[in-house]
């Protein structure tokens, strides 16, 4: 469970640490593991319903349509493992 604590400001307690390394970010060096941005081909009659029960949205669309969205984790490890 989380509890969640905003300052007067209307800001979360943990900004000022966003902030500085956002900060440190753009003006300094950053390694950033993008690997969860892998792409997927799935094909087959039922591709749009399977995806559908993966995705945290609707990606049951027309063909060469893009959708942002992220899968459940479960799912992805069964998938990749």
């Amino acid at each position: 469970m989380f509890t969640y604590i905003f300052i007067h400001s209307g800001k979360q307690f943990w900004f000022p640490y966003w902030a500085k390394e956002h900060k440190a970010c753009r003006e300094g060096v950053m390694v950033m593991d993008m690997s969860f941005m892998s792409k997927f081909l799935v094909q087959g009659k039922d591709a749009g319903k399977c995806l559908n029960r993966l995705s945290t949205a609707n990606v049951d669309d027309k063909v060469e349509t893009i959708t942002y969205t992220q899968w459940y984790y479960l799912f992805i490890h069964l998938l990749t493992h």
